[in-house]
């Protein structure tokens, strides 16, 4: 696995062995961050991180800084060694911890501009509900974006907050991705009476 853009474009990155992660593959690497466009200067949350793979391309790219959230110690030490190599580790942090016990430490990281959330196909409702909760604490800056992997099987995705517009969906081969919007609270200004 390499990455695919950006300064560090062609360096490899280590995968955890075994079927507990499900790295997304450089193809739809390379669509996603093409759909998503420039990401310089963006601050990152990676759900469900992984190797790492997702963040560490955002990063490459220009990101600012990420938050990356795993839980499983095989992910987990690719993930540190992935970062060191590539020498990382002072604009990228490791939340050790299931993703939906995470709230309270993700809104301590600060507001972000790029969600990018790849739970196991199985865990999708339950992925929707805590992006729901993120939402909800305010980890968003305004016109942030979710980006949301899932089994390409599940085309209708639904909003899991009223403030979250379902934008662009695609698939490639068995994987889908969903592109959540995110439209922040409209200050109504107050009248006199």
């Amino acid at each position: 696995m390499r990455v695919v853009a950006g300064r560090l474009r062609g360096r490899t990155l280590r995968a955890p062995r075994g079927n507990e992660t499900r790295p997304t593959s450089a193809r739809v690497r390379e669509a996603l961050f093409s759909l998503l466009g420039p990401t310089e200067a963006l601050d990152v949350l990676d759900l469900y991180a992984g190797s790492g793979a997702l963040a560490i391309e955002a990063l490459s790219r220009g990101a600012r800084r990420a938050l990356l959230v795993e839980q499983s110690t095989t992910a987990l030490a690719c993930l540190r060694d992935n970062l060191q190599r590539l020498d990382l580790t002072e604009v990228a942090a490791i939340l050790a911890r299931d993703v939906h016990r995470s709230l309270q430490r993700v809104v301590d990281f600060g507001k972000v501009d790029l969600v990018l959330c790849d739970p196991p196909y199985a865990q999708l409702s339950r992925a929707l509900g805590f992006l729901g909760r993120l939402t909800e604490a305010g980890c968003l800056n305004d016109d942030a974006r979710i980006v949301l992997e899932h089994a390409a099987r599940d085309r209708d995705v639904v909003s899991p907050h009223p403030l979250l517009v379902v934008g662009t969906q695609r698939r490639w081969g068995d994987t889908g991705v969903t592109v959540l919007s995110y439209r922040g609270p409209i200050d109504i200004p107050r009248t006199r009476n």
